[in-house]
């Protein structure tokens, strides 16, 4: 799967989970405007909203082979690089999603496992 899919298909899967009501808004069919709210109004509050940046938390993603994961997250700027961040994943130890990374590490390792052998047959 490229890139550009896994990114489709993950703001796809935020859409359907996040909807106008969901968020506390009506739905107006098609139209997603907030009755009342005025250009100049958005563009204020939107330039005053406060966006706080996590360092830490939990994030959950679903993957195709294993299900659903539930991961511990960190991240750790590189002062040496200043702008660039190192984000870290983790799971629970004995989690279900523990069990699930597991299970891709030894699918990816077979996987490795199967191309040298491949790659040796075609030589």
């Amino acid at each position: 799967m490229s890139v550009e899919s896994e990114i489709r298909e993950f703001l796809t899967s935020r859409r359907a989970r996040v909807t106008p009501e969901r968020a506390g808004l009506p739905k107006y069919g098609r139209q997603r405007r907030v009755a009342g709210l005025q250009r100049e109004e958005f563009r204020v509050r939107w330039a005053t909203h406060d966006v706080k940046f996590h360092r830490t938390g939990t994030k959950q993603f679903h993957h195709p082979l294993v299900g659903d994961l539930t991961l511990a997250f960190e991240s750790l700027e590189l002062p040496a690089d200043p702008g660039l961040w190192l984000l870290t994943y983790s799971a629970e130890p004995g989690s279900a999603s523990e069990q699930a990374l597991d299970e891709l590490a030894r699918w990816g390792a077979t996987r490795a496992r199967l191309s040298a052998v491949e790659a040796d047959a075609q030589v």
